[in-house]
């Protein structure tokens, strides 16, 4: 089917993109510009380029990193804590039972 045949029809479909009332020689560069206008495109809702973004998604990385150490480290040495404490626990719940051992030795 010719595009001047087409056009009509697809400038209806358009929406307003488009308009009906295109001479027949104009009407391939009406179409590129409407499929130009209705292509998706990617929005920066905040401004800033691809440079800024990666740095920004760089330094997310190293901050999570040093958290995550951070908090291995610190539940490391509360674990480390808490079995040094149940130790001394120990320790004196077995301090009577050996003072009764070595008195009777």
């Amino acid at each position: 089917m010719p595009l001047d045949r087409a056009f009509a029809e697809l400038a209806e479909l358009s929406y307003g993109v488009m308009d009906a009332n295109v001479n027949a020689g104009d009407q391939p560069v009406v179409l590129a510009d409407a499929m130009e206008t209705l292509r998706p495109r990617v929005v920066n809702d905040y401004g800033a380029d691809n440079e800024q973004a990666a740095y920004d998604t760089a330094l997310k990385i190293v901050e999570r990193y040093f958290e995550e150490t951070g908090r291995e480290t610190a539940d490391k040495k509360a674990k480390e804590r808490l079995w040094k404490d149940r130790e001394g626990m120990a320790r004196v719940r077995a301090a009577p039972i050996l003072r009764i051992f070595l008195k009777t030795a």
